[in-house]
């Protein structure tokens, strides 16, 4: 594939750029669901994007390296959100994502919602066959962090995408030439999370993973649930910032607490969930911790 842009991994020298950024994906963009064969696939399809200096990078790696220490997992293997799910010490290991410098950003696709979306973009995401929700999803990060001025002009960033199918890279190609909204000069690579000195795509694959999880397990909480009267009225629940009581009614498990707290580093993850968007863009605001104010006593 010939892109000025796309650089080898053996030609990287990190001091060529001031922003890394490492993304990951977690689930597969296929909408094949309960067919007569019983294929699967998943309902969510999520990119998770972390961000951090060429000066960090070492320190993020000794982090990585101590979180792997509480899994008893050699420097050597390779992190995977998978074990970190299912392992007795994983509380042990989260507690190390902490001390990561760097911020995150989620982007988290609902594959079944889009279904309902018919003659509307989200739906020609659904009917492509050329994979332009992956590359959307994957470069999605990129333009968001511009528009939070978590990126500027000025800046020099290296994109370190893990190994992916080359129509996807495709893909991801062409919507980041779009999706770069401030003209910035970056440069992308497409890298093994086993090579050495690309290994911080672990720490993107662990985060994708417990934003999954998260999404996938915490959302049933009544924190997040849209009240009948907001139903049965205007089919839309219309909500406004709560105070300190409603936010001791929010208990988020350890992982999902420190994880969301890298994607809104100066705020209460319990509060807001910032640093993340959906596809459909509706569904984020089911996810806000706040309260309806059609409901006095769900306040």
């Amino acid at each position: 594939m010939s892109d000025s842009r796309i650089i080898k991994a053996k030609h990287i020298d990190y001091s060529n750029y001031n922003k890394v950024v490492f993304v990951d994906a977690s689930g597969d963009d296929g909408f094949i669901f309960d067919d007569e064969n019983g294929r699967n696939s998943s309902k969510l399809f999520l990119v998770s994007a972390f961000m951090t200096t060429p000066n960090n990078i070492e320190h993020n790696n000794h982090v990585l390296d101590t979180i792997k220490d509480e899994l008893n997992l050699d420097h050597s293997k390779e992190l995977k959100s998978t074990t970190l799910k299912r392992h007795r010490f994983a509380s042990l290991a989260y507690d190390h994502f902490s001390e990561l410098r760097g911020i995150a950003f989620s982007e988290i696709a609902f594959k079944e919602k889009m279904l309902n979306y018919k003659d509307t973009s989200y739906f020609e995401l659904v009917e492509n066959e050329k994979k332009q929700l992956s590359g959307l999803i994957h470069s999605f990060p990129f333009y968001a962090l511009q528009k939070l001025q978590l990126l500027n002009p000025n800046d020099k960033v290296l994109i370190v995408f893990d190994n992916m199918k080359t129509i996807e890279e495709k893909s991801v190609l062409k919507e980041l030439e779009e999706f770069n909204a401030f003209g910035i000069e970056y440069n992308v690579v497409f890298a093994d999370s086993k090579d050495p000195r690309f290994t911080l795509i672990q720490i993107a694959d662990a985060i994708c993973g417990t934003v999954r999880d998260f999404f996938e397990t915490e959302s049933f909480s009544k924190a997040f649930k849209i009240c009948n009267m907001c139903k049965l009225r205007m089919q839309k629940c219309f909500k406004s910032p709560s105070g300190k009581k409603r936010l001791k009614k929010v208990q988020l498990e350890q992982k999902h607490s420190i994880v969301l707290n890298l994607h809104s580093p100066n705020e209460d993850s319990r509060f807001s969930i910032n640093h993340m968007f959906t596809v459909p863009t509706k569904v984020y605001s089911n996810y806000y911790f706040l309260h309806c104010i059609s409901n006095k006593k769900r306040s």
